[in-house]
């Protein structure tokens, strides 16, 4: 953790450094985040984790013409209703994108790589104090990567909207050894639909 918020900090610090462009771009983001793939928060409607909302943020502080750089970060929650566990997921990303313009529309197709902090949280008895409303709390690491496309539709030159698809998949830190399935444990998978808005400024 404290390595991450070290390349964290050195990343922010270095922005002056390759902001030579005169405009900068803002963009948040609500998406449905949707488990996909063999692995242990896939599990059908009646007893897995369902999405609950995604929100992100993210700040191109280098823009050249079609070329975007920037930073990302996205808040994931998702619940598994059977036992009342909550999942909250946080992950800063660093961001590559490219517009491809026709007209009034561009294709905007973006990478983004980085780490996500994965919160599990959930009430548990514990019979030994009698008590009910014991939190359970469980934390992992992971590296993330996510790739996907935005169609912007340029409304106004500050003030865009857009529809997006992404997908997103986090190999999680090895916890439990190497007598379990390491892939159905460590390798998650999502898919996030949703859409934003891109408010574009001039740098003085």
């Amino acid at each position: 953790m404290k390595k991450l918020l070290l390349i964290w900090a050195l990343l922010f610090l270095s922005m002056p450094c390759f902001a030579q462009s005169r405009y900068g771009k803002f963009s948040i983001s609500m998406s449905n985040p949707i488990p996909t793939g063999n692995n242990f928060i896939n599990k059908n409607l009646a007893d897995g984790y369902l999405g609950v909302i995604d929100f992100g943020a993210s700040y191109n502080f280098y823009q050249r013409r079609s070329l975007g750089i920037g930073i990302q970060f996205n808040s994931t929650f998702l619940s598994f209703s059977e036992i009342n566990e909550q999942l909250t997921i946080f992950s800063p990303k660093l961001r590559l994108e490219y517009a491809i313009k026709k007209n009034k529309v561009s294709l905007v197709p973006n990478i983004a790589v980085g780490y996500s902090s994965w919160r599990f949280r959930a009430p548990r008895p514990d019979f030994s104090m009698d008590r009910i409303n014991v939190l359970y709390r469980y934390n992992q690491m992971g590296a993330t990567v996510r790739g996907g496309a935005k169609l912007v539709f340029d409304t106004s030159e500050t003030l865009k909207w857009y529809a997006e698809f992404s997908y997103e998949k986090t190999r999680l830190e090895n916890k439990f050894g190497g007598g379990l399935n390491q892939s159905y444990i460590r390798n998650i998978e999502m898919m996030y639909p949703g859409f934003g808005f891109i408010w574009k400024f001039k740098r003085k």
